[in-house]
C-alpha cells in the first residue's frame, strides 16, 4: 500500500542494523524529465503515451460528481429535491457570509447533518479549516518550486497521480491541469514535511480536496488534517503506522463493547480487525463506500475530527451485522472488502453516526489517546521559510559565479582578439583598443614591444630621450658596419650600395 519498504541492510561488518530504504527515489535527469511533461501539460507537441489515457469509449454516463460508468446512470434528480437543494444552497450562502455568527451553533451542526449542498461544498470546507488563517503563500510557492528541484519522491508522486481517481473527468487526462495541481500539491507538501514526505495514502486525499478547492488551498487544507491534533492523520502515514495500529484496537474493544454478538461470530471465524479496517481508515473511506456516503461523512469529519473515522467504522458493522451474522469467514472478508458496492441510505448512516458518536462518549471511547507527538505547524512553517532562504542564497551564489565564468570568458575571448576590458564600479565595460598607424620605424618597434602591456589595460609609457639617442648610435654603428665590411673591402660595400640604389 506504501511506498516505503524497510529492508534487512548491513550498517557495519559485525552488527547488520534494520535501516530504512525509500523505495522508487528519483533521479536528478528523470526528475527533471518529468517536471517538464507536466509543465508542457496537453500543449501541442507534449508526449503522451497511449495506455496513460483511459479509453474514454467504454464509460456511457458521467454522474452529478464527475466520475464515469460503463452503464448508463439515471442521476437526474427530481424538481422536487432540486428545488430543495437551491434552497438549501441560499441558507449555507447566508451562513458562511456570516460565519463568525454561526460557527459553532447547534444549527450549524443540525445542517450539517443534512448535508452540505455541493455547490458550496469547498467553500464551508475552506471556513471549517480555517485556511485563511494558516496560509502562506511564500510558504507554498516556496516549497512547490523547490519540490520540483529537489523532492526525492517525484517518481512515485508521478506513478500515483496517474493511477488516482482515473474515472473522473478531472484526472483522466494525462498531464491536465487537475492532474498538474495533484502533482504540484503533493510535491510541495512532502517537502514542507519532512518528517512524513510522501505516502501512496495521501493522493486520494489531495484529490478530494482538488476537487472543490484551488490548489494553494487544497495544500493548506491537507496541512490543518495531517499535522493538527483535531484530525491527526500523520500518524496514520507515518513508517510503523502507529495510529492506524491504535485504530484497529480501539475498533476491537468497541466493537466488543457495542457489538458484543457480532464481535464472537467475528472472532469465531477469526475475522480481525487488522483485516478490514486498515482501507477504511487510511484513505477516510473513500473506497470503502459509495463517493455520495464519503462526502457527507467528510463534511461531518471536517466538524468533528478523528472521532467520525472510528465511530463510523462500527456504524458499517451495526448496519449489517444480520448479513455478517449468516456468512461465514470468506464471505465475510468478500463483503466488508466490496462495501463500496452495497446501497446506503446517506440520511440514516448520518443519523446512526451521530447515534454512535453519543454511545462512545458515554462510554468514554470516542477518543484515542495521543499516538504521535505532532509538530507544530508554526515550528513547520519556521522550518519551510529556512529552507526557501537558503535556497535563494543558494540561488544568488549560483548567479553569482555564472557571472563570474562568463566574465572570465569574455576577457579572455577579448585578450586573444586584442580587446581589452576596463573596471568600472557597475562592472566590466567592453573597450577596443585600436593601436596607432606606425609612420616610422621606430613607432612598430614601439607598438609590438607593448602590445602586451595594452592587453592588460596599463597605459603605453612614452619613450624617454636618451632611449631616443641610444637607438640613433645603434643605428649608425650598424649602417657602418654594412658600408665598410670588416676585411677592408671598400668595394664590396661600394658595389652593395649601388645595388641598393
Amino acid at each position: 500500500m506504501f511506498n516505503r519498504k524497510y529492508v534487512k541492510i548491513p550498517t557495519d561488518k559485525k552488527k547488520p542494523g534494520l535501516r530504512r530504504k525509500m523505495a522508487n527515489h528519483t533521479s536528478p535527469a528523470e526528475r527533471e524529465q518529468i517536471v517538464a511533461k507536466y509543465d508542457s501539460g496537453r500543449e501541442e507537441g507534449a508526449v503522451v503515451k497511449d495506455w496513460e489515457n483511459p479509453d474514454l469509449s467504454i464509460y456511457k454516463s458521467t454522474d452529478r460528481y464527475g466520475f464515469m460508468h460503463k452503464t448508463p446512470v439515471q442521476d437526474v434528480l427530481p424538481e422536487k429535491i432540486v428545488q430543495l437543494e437551491r434552497e438549501r444552497a441560499l441558507k449555507w450562502s447566508k451562513m458562511v457570509a456570516n460565519w463568525a455568527k454561526y460557527n459553532g451553533t447547534e444549527q450549524l451542526y443540525r445542517r450539517v447533518n443534512k448535508g452540505i449542498p455541493n455547490s458550496i461544498r469547498g467553500e464551508v470546507w475552506k471556513h471549517v479549516l480555517e485556511i485563511d488563517k494558516v496560509k502562506h503563500s511564500e510558504i507554498f510557492e516556496g516549497m512547490r518550486e523547490l519540490g520540483r528541484r529537489t523532492s526525492p519522491d517525484i517518481r512515485q508522486i508521478d506513478l500515483d497521480v496517474l493511477r488516482t481517481f482515473r474515472d473522473h473527468i478531472m484526472f483522466c487526462e494525462r498531464y491536465g491541469i487537475k492532474q498538474q495541481s495533484l502533482f504540484h500539491v503533493l510535491v510541495a507538501y512532502s517537502m514542507y514535511n519532512p518528517s512524513l514526505g510522501y505516502c501512496q495514502g495521501m493522493s486520494s486525499t489531495a484529490a478530494v480536496l482538488l476537487m472543490y478547492l484551488n490548489e494553494e488551498d487544497a495544500f493548506w487544507a491537507m496541512v490543518v488534517m495531517i499535522g493538527t491534533p483535531k484530525f491527526a492523520m500523520h500518524g496514520l502515514l507515518i513508517p510503523g503506522l502507529p495510529k492506524l495500529v491504535a485504530y484497529c484496537q480501539q475498533h476491537g474493544q468497541i466493537r466488543q463493547r457495542l457489538l458484543p454478538k457480532l464481535d464472537r461470530h467475528l472472532q469465531t471465524e477469526h475475522v480481525d480487525p487488522q483485516e478490514y479496517c486498515p482501507p477504511w481508515f487510511v484513505k477516510c473511506y473513500l473506497d470503502a463506500v459509495p463517493f455520495q456516503l464519503a462526502l457527507r461523512v467528510w463534511d461531518a469529519m471536517m466538524f468533528e475530527g478523528e472521532r467520525v473515522i472510528l465511530a463510523l467504522s462500527i456504524v458499517m458493522l451495526k448496519m449489517h451485522q444480520k448479513i455478517l451474522l449468516r456468512y461465514k469467514e470468506d464471505n465475510i472478508r468478500i463483503f466488508l472488502q466490496e462495501m463500496s458496492k452495497h446501497a446506503f441510505n446517506e440520511d440514516e448512516v448520518i443519523a446512526e453516526l451521530r447515534s454512535t458518536l453519543d454511545d462512545l462518549v458515554k462510554v468514554n471511547m470516542d477518543q484515542l489517546p495521543p499516538v504521535v507527538e505532532l509538530q507544530s505547524l508554526e515550528e513547520l512553517n519556521l522550518q519551510a521559510m529556512e529552507k526557501i532562504e537558503q535556497d535563494r542564497r543558494q540561488k544568488a551564489m549560483e548567479k553569482n559565479e555564472q557571472e563570474m565564468r562568463s566574465q572570465t570568458m569574455e576577457r579572455a575571448v577579448g585578450a586573444s582578439n586584442g580587446v581589452g576590458y576596463v573596471s568600472e564600479a557597475t562592472g566590466f565595460k567592453q573597450q577596443q583598443l585600436t593601436a596607432p598607424s606606425p609612420a616610422t620605424g621606430q613607432q612598430q618597434q614601439d607598438s609590438s614591444n607593448t602590445q602586451g602591456r595594452r592587453r592588460h589595460n596599463k597605459p603605453i609609457p612614452k619613450t624617454p630621450p636618451e632611449l631616443s639617442r641610444l637607438r640613433l648610435v645603434q643605428e649608425d654603428a650598424a649602417r657602418q658596419r654594412r658600408d665598410f665590411p670588416p676585411n677592408g673591402d671598400m668595394r664590396t660595400g661600394f658595389h652593395n650600395d649601388l645595388q641598393a640604389r
